[in-house]
């Protein structure tokens, strides 16, 4: 927290920004967006107490949102910064087909790994004004020179995590599954005299809130799936949408679309499970690009409207720096941007590309 502060200066903006860029580059670190805000938070507790932020403040939530939004709805950019990402993979290689690390990025990072983080960037500048921050940071720099360099577990921790990014970065060479990557290291992180984990402090974490409203979201997505209301609800739409009709914009488009009105009604994990080989299957049918059609949907899972459909974004809430209005706001705007924006400027981006 303190190295940050002396990185990016007493600007509050300047701070929020380079926050929001620090949040998407833990998603090339850490596959889940949950651990991700898990690991977040306290560094938002702790810069709001060294910026003399209070909870409940705007300059407090404006630290939060900056932080958890940013890694969460940026994350979905890099193939292993979201989990509904590894559902959709999996799904596409029962099919025969996959999707490499590096291609993933290609696509979505230059748009919505990017994009996504001016987004909340615009959201906070919008909802928020900035606060009065301490006019003198040199005792934060002493602070943080009194901390002394990385320690040797810390060192171990960054070796660790680039060995991650080096393997998912290479996949296209040694076909390593993404999964099994993240596997290994979070392995080796608990292995005497090379991590630095034990099992008592992971015993130590109270999941209870965040597993019951799993729970529930995956307990509506199972009776919709049951009951065969997902199948013939997403069959009606796709049967009258007419997609194979369209033209490359409008197909890939309404695709996105069509993904971002179910996420309405459940959890982004439940939905890339359930929707995806529905939409795979009508694409083989019908003569349309499994793999574009599997990018358009991502997209419609990346930007959820509403706190609900993200079980990330809930977690923030239990700090209570930020208020459910707040993060609210928060998401419409940048799940609106993410779909209405950023979303045809990709495909524009994958047509000059000459990838669709």
């Amino acid at each position: 927290a303190l190295l940050a502060l002396r990185v990016l200066g007493g600007n509050y903006w300047r701070m929020l920004l380079g926050l929001a860029f620090a949040g998407y580059a833990l998603a090339f670190l850490i596959p889940s967006a949950m651990v991700r805000v898990v690991l977040l938070a306290p560094l938002a507790v702790e810069l709001a107490r060294v910026l003399k932020q209070e909870k409940g403040s705007a300059g407090a939530a404006g630290i939060f949102l900056a932080l958890g939004a940013s890694t969460y709805y940026s994350g979905y950019s890099v193939l292993t910064g979201g989990l509904p990402n590894i559902i959709l993979l999996g799904i596409l290689e029962k099919e025969g087909m996959t999707i490499f690390w590096g291609q993933w990025g290609a696509r979505m990072i230059p748009v919505f790994g990017l994009g996504a983080v001016f987004a909340v960037y615009a959201s906070l500048r919008l909802w928020f004004r900035a606060p009065q921050l301490p006019g003198d940071l040199r005792a934060l720099t002493r602070e943080l020179e009194l901390l002394g360099p990385p320690s040797a577990a810390e060192r171990r921790v960054i070796w660790l995590l680039g060995l991650a990014i080096a393997l998912w970065a290479t996949d296209f060479l040694h076909h390593i599954h993404p999964t099994f990557v993240a596997l290994l290291v979070s392995s080796l992180l608990f292995v005497p005299y090379v991590g630095v984990l034990d099992f008592e402090a992971v015993r130590g974490l109270n999941f209870s809130i965040v597993l019951f409203y799993i729970g529930a979201v995956f307990a509506i997505g199972t009776v919709l799936q049951g009951t065969g209301f997902t199948a013939w609800a997403s069959g009606q739409v796709l049967e009258g949408s007419g997609l194979e009709r369209l033209g490359w914009f409008g197909r890939h488009y309404v695709v996105t679309l069509i993904a971002s009105l179910f996420a309405l009604f459940m959890d982004t994990l439940a939905e890339s499970s359930v929707i995806t080989p529905i939409f795979i299957q009508y694409a083989k049918a019908h003569g349309m690009d499994v793999i574009n059609t599997t990018f358009s949907l991502a997209i419609g899972y990346a930007f959820p409207y509403f706190p609900y459909q993200a079980a990330p974004i809930i977690f923030l809430l239990g700090y209570g720096y930020v208020t459910p209005q707040q993060v609210l706001r928060a998401t419409l705007f940048v799940g609106g941007a993410g779909i209405l924006v950023l979303a045809p400027i990709a495909m524009v981006y994958w047509r000059l590309l000459g990838l669709i």
